[in-house]
């Protein structure tokens, strides 16, 4: 039950949807990244291209 301290005393349903939008929060948000990055590297700036896109992955990384 450590595991699912946040949602204690929450229903089953309550859990599963709100795991189901941060999951699709973080897509949104890597794809969107994703999305700025290659419009920051076509003009030649690649450096600022692949922090951007680091950045926008790392939640996938951190909270999975």
């Amino acid at each position: 039950m450590a595991g699912n301290a946040p949602y204690r005393g929450t229903s089953a349903a309550r859990r599963i949807i709100a795991r189901h939008v941060r999951r699709r929060q973080l897509l949104v948000t890597s794809l969107a990244g994703s999305a700025v990055a290659a419009t920051i590297i076509v003009p030649g700036l690649p450096n600022l291209g692949i922090a951007v896109y680091i950045s926008s992955t790392l939640p996938f990384a951190l909270f999975p």
